[in-house]
């Protein structure tokens, strides 16, 4: 599930900075859709996170990140009007690069488990020994 969080992310980033930097209407789509799939995502590591107060607080980094991202970045380039470059979105990709959600649930690392194993945050982003 974190996979697919950082995947959505990733997705919401790509179809910005696509759209800023041509004002294709093609590139919306992705950001769209990444914004769906970052709700579905988030819920389900929260359902899964229940009573990892370590990992719940991660997640709330995470998506936190995001929102700060939605409120600079990408909520202003994805209401310009499509058929052109937006300055906007030249202007803040640099930005965006910099303080990304993608870069923050990259950061969101598993953890291995004392005595050996390996935590649910850890089987949460693709499983591994220990997972099961």
């Amino acid at each position: 599930m974190a996979i697919r969080l950082e995947t959505a992310l990733l997705n919401q980033e790509t179809g910005i900075r696509g759209f800023g930097a041509t004002g294709s209407a093609d590139f919306p789509a992705p950001y769209r859709q990444g914004l769906r799939d970052e709700k579905a995502s988030a819920d389900g590591l929260a359902r899964l996170l229940t009573g990892d107060e370590v990992g719940l607080r991660d997640l709330r980094a995470v998506e936190g990140a995001a929102a700060k991202w939605q409120e600079r970045i990408a909520g202003p380039v994805a209401a310009a009007a499509p058929g052109a470059p937006s300055s906007l979105g030249a202007e803040r990709a640099e930005e965006g690069r910099r303080a990304g959600a993608v870069g923050a649930a990259r950061r969101w690392a598993p953890t291995p488990r004392p005595g050996g194993g390996v935590s649910r945050r850890a089987c949460l982003h693709g499983g591994g020994p220990g997972c099961g």
